[in-house]
């Protein structure tokens, strides 16, 4: 009786012992806790690293270990410390990060984006053109073949579609082409001939399967605008900028207001109407206004002091509450603080879908500026937006597209085109082409194909980077597949 009753309590105080030495170690580890059995170490909290790739599938190596998991994969209860790790796919280039692990975080990487060893090219028109002009925000390129007005052709990128601007077969063929003004989102264009001593203002409708031209002259000042601006895909009027003073052209009437206003820095359009930037204020006013003044948007010495006396500005509208005023001396100011956001050197930008945030660009850098980003929590001083100069080495940086969402970017640095992340700094961007010098390009994130023209043979080209959008929604969905049954 008695050794039974020894028994039982050697039996208590063993399980006694183990579950106040083994619970301990179970809570611990249930909150990232491991015990590392060197002097240096011994309970640290760990963290983790969390890996997606497009293509998904991909092995992982860390610090050259070969991982049992393919991407998407979670690699979890890494020691705190900086860690090496490659994700690599057959036929794809490898993707490699030295990546610093702190306790009880994750290092995400969710925007791998594997490149094609061999990329996949194709000849789109076999005829030497020089020059591609974009028009944002619709399905249509320009090509420009030759200096006259018969060399335009106007591409359909959605449709993959040719015609010819002007027939050859039309007196405006053989003209000269001086200029072409276009507009976002507006599939128009108005392209401004020569021949010998005349200039002519030529309007057309690029959706329009023989496209019709209309000559519109004789509502222009004979000087030629420094700006001509529309609105809408069915536009009533235009609006051409000379040197302070604001022209309102009526199509339906054939009809010119001339100096409809006067000593204005710039102007912008947006959802029908216009507005006029000045030394001390902002007004604005209706497209089809007709004697009534414009209405005071801004008022107030502190406009003065943002831009100069001596500058004139394009004003873009991203969205109702961010405009950008681009300045002619390559100035780029907003309405949201700081206001200044490059004082020289500004090239252009290029906004997300949404308008929450845009990359801007000089010849020599590559920045992107997050109008959602909030200043740190106990920050003193209200800071606004901030650029994030995520490329700085560049010499002569001429267009800049987003690429797989906003997570990376395709630009052309000269004649060599480059894919690079937007937070990779100082990782070297990947070559992808090169392309005729000063031809232009184009990048569709809807078809994941760049548009360039050949170096040796101008010729239209198409370069498939990523798959179309429609067929990245389905990877996008089987990567969540997977994610979820990780999980479970």
């Amino acid at each position: 009786m008695l050794s039974m009753l020894l028994l039982r309590k050697i039996l208590f105080y063993v399980f006694l012992i183990i579950y106040l030495v083994i619970c301990p170690i179970v809570i611990l580890y249930s909150f990232g806790y491991i015990y590392v059995p060197t002097p240096e170490e011994g309970i640290v909290k760990t963290g983790l690293i969390h890996l997606e790739s497009l293509p998904p599938g991909a092995e992982v190596r860390l610090d050259q270990k070969l991982m049992p998991d393919h991407t998407p994969c979670t690699l979890s209860e890494l020691v705190p410390g900086r860690y090496s790790v490659t994700v690599s796919l057959e036929n794809y280039r490898h993707w490699f990060r030295q990546v610093t692990v702190e306790p009880g975080k994750a290092a995400v990487f969710d925007r791998i984006l594997l490149i094609p060893e061999h990329l996949r090219r194709s000849v789109l028109k076999d005829h030497p053109f020089e020059t591609i002009v974009n028009i944002p925000g619709t399905r249509f390129l320009l090509l420009k073949s030759g200096q006259n007005a018969g060399g335009l052709t106007v591409y359909d990128w959605k449709n993959n579609s040719f015609k010819k601007l002007i027939s050859q077969g039309t007196p405006y063929a053989g003209e000269a082409t001086e200029r072409i003004f276009t507009v976002k989102e507006s599939p128009h264009a108005l392209v401004l001939t020569q021949a010998k001593e005349t200039l002519r203002y030529l309007w057309c409708d690029l959706r329009e399967e023989n496209i019709v031209i209309s000559e519109i002259t004789e509502l222009f000042r004979d000087t030629i605008p420094d700006e001509v601006k529309w609105e809408g895909t069915y536009p009533r009027f235009l609006f051409a900028f000379h040197k302070g003073r604001l022209d309102r052209l009526d199509l339906d009437e054939s009809k010119v207001d001339q100096n409809f206003t006067e000593r204005i820095k710039g102007f912008g359009i947006h959802k029908g109407k216009v507005y006029t930037l000045r030394d001390d204020s902002l007004a604005r006013m209706p497209l089809d206004a007709n004697g009534s003044g414009p209405d005071i948007v801004e008022r107030g010495r502190f406009l003065s002091k943002i831009f100069e006396r001596d500058d004139t500005f394009r004003m873009d509208f991203l969205r109702a509450d961010k405009v950008f005023f681009i300045g002619k001396k390559q100035t780029l100011f907003a309405n949201r603080l700081p206001y200044h956001f490059v004082e020289k050197g500004f090239v252009d930008y290029w906004p997300d879908d949404d308008s929450k945030m845009a990359l801007i660009w000089t010849s020599k850098e590559i920045g992107l500026l997050n109008f959602e980003k909030r200043a740190p929590a106990g920050a003193l001083f209200e800071r606004g937006a901030e650029v994030d100069w995520f490329f700085q080495q560049g010499s002569d940086i001429r267009q800049v597209f987003f690429a797989y969402d906003t997570s990376h970017v395709i630009f052309n640095d000269g004649e060599t085109v480059f894919l690079s992340e937007v937070d990779g700094k100082g990782k070297r961007p990947v070559k992808i082409t090169e392309i005729l010098k000063g031809s232009g390009l184009f990048y569709s994130g809807k078809k994941g194909s760049l548009y360039y023209l050949d170096p040796e043979t101008r010729y239209f080209m198409l370069l498939e980077i990523l798959p179309e959008e429609k067929y990245l929604e389905r990877m996008f969905q089987e990567i969540e597949k997977t994610r979820r049954d990780q999980k479970v």
